[in-house]
């Protein structure tokens, strides 16, 4: 059948054209996928097992100058603990009809990378988008935002405002068409389609969908803020860093109400905007607890903003600080603390009223599979047939999680209200 050779056509075009270079195609905003390496570890029953040390070796034994032998303390060997990290799926999917098919097979390489470089980049795009999302906020108690308000424009769309603190642009930016479900806690109040940004600075946007949905979500939101998680999401990512740093109890089956290296510290900027001093503030803690290298911030574009302005503070922490260093539109702004270097970088996803903290080397995606178009079990396949539409399906897929063995290091903070 001709569409059959035009797919051994297109297996055969897509592996000279992209070969092992689609993680390539990871946009910017992925900054944790492409920074945070990837373990890929072998799953027992439904999750990874990871041996951590939740506390060190004691039995010390002391005794004096005049002292001589002495009876021995006993000992106590370093407590370690299993982590169950349990990997999230997400499979993500696109189509070429037969006739743009067609077109490209016969046309050759150029024809190839002309009918089908934008569809795989967008699809790479949409799928690294929300794994971005879930390493930041998968698991969050607010979603990717929470509602605060909403006016109804008519029967099928209405205005929803989010809570300025939960308010992140850059996750609705170019989500158009997106399903989203509102949530009253573990309720679902109903399930709208991203519409257009209204208002950037106030945190509004439009979303749209059936009546009866629009209905449910404008009265629920007459009495209280509701939860927005991307459509299927709630419960079933794994968690990120919000969720990892403010867990308190089990956290990856460790119970970090006994075993305190294994909670993550929050800080409260105390309804200003952040500062070096208030940043300088929160790395206190987790020094405290042990943290003795590099580590990387990540904050909202406004609060790089505000922190951009204030190169007065880090002349004061940074001796051998540079102007350029804190330049607008620069990719990081670096300082010392004690011993350790501080790197803030803006990311367009993380929400306007916090900020995250962690150092690089403890923190890594584990998974049984990295972003691929190889799905598994179909080997070098990247094209199937729909069996409804005169189309070619192309899929992104992943099975991943964001792990730590220190939780103690990593910081978030909050209430943070940018200038």
């Amino acid at each position: 059948m001709a569409e059959i050779t035009i797919k051994s056509v297109l297996e055969g075009l897509f592996k000279e054209v992209y070969g092992d270079k689609l993680y390539n195609l990871i946009p910017d905003i992925g900054m944790l996928i492409k920074e945070v390496p990837f373990r890929e570890t072998e799953q027992l029953g439904n999750a990874f097992h990871i041996p951590v040390i939740v506390s060190d070796e004691q039995g010390a034994t002391y005794a004096g100058p005049e002292e001589d032998g002495f009876a021995l303390e006993s000992p106590e060997a370093m407590n370690t603990k299993d982590a169950v990290v349990k990997g999230s799926q997400i499979l993500m999917r696109a189509a070429i009809g037969y006739k743009a098919a067609a077109a490209a097979a016969k046309g050759g390489k150029q024809a190839f990378v002309n009918a089908t470089e934008m569809i795989i980049k967008r699809l790479m795009n949409s799928i690294s988008r929300r794994v971005e999302s879930m390493l930041l906020y998968g698991g969050s108690a607010t979603g990717i935002g929470e509602a605060d308000s909403s006016v109804n424009i008519n029967a099928t769309s209405t205005t929803v405002t989010f809570t300025a603190q939960t308010w992140s642009p850059g996750s609705w930016v170019g989500q158009k068409n997106a399903s989203v479900d509102f949530y009253n806690g573990n309720t679902l109040v109903g399930t709208l389609k991203v519409g257009t940004i209204t208002d950037l600075e106030g945190a509004e946007m439009t979303f749209t969908g059936l009546a009866a949905d629009i209905t449910a979500v404008d009265a629920a939101l007459a009495l209280g803020n509701l939860q927005v998680f991307w459509h299927g999401a709630k419960g079933k990512e794994a968690l990120g860093l919000d969720a990892i740093i403010t867990t308190s109890g089990l956290l990856f089956t460790i119970d970090n109400t006994v075993y305190d290296l294994f909670k993550g510290q929050q800080f409260d900027v105390g309804g200003v905007a952040l500062s070096f001093d208030k940043l300088t503030d929160s790395l206190v803690n987790a020094i405290l607890y042990g943290l003795d290298e590099d580590v990387q911030v990540l904050v909202a574009p406004r609060t790089w903003q505000d922190l951009n302005k204030d190169e007065a503070a880090l002349r004061n922490y940074d001796y051998s600080y540079k102007p350029s260093m804190a330049e607008k539109g620069n990719e990081g702004i670096k300082f010392h603390l004690m011993n350790i270097t501080v790197e803030v970088k803006s990311h367009a996803m993380v929400k306007e009223g916090e900020a995250f903290v962690y150092p690089k080397s403890h923190l890594r995606r584990v998974g049984a599979y990295e972003i691929s178009m190889k799905t598994p079990g179909y080997g070098e396949e990247m094209f199937r047939q729909l069996e409804n539409n005169a189309a070619f399906e192309l899929r992104a897929y992943t099975d991943q999680a964001l792990f730590t063995e220190r939780p103690a290091h990593l910081i978030k903070l909050f209430n943070i209200v940018n200038s």
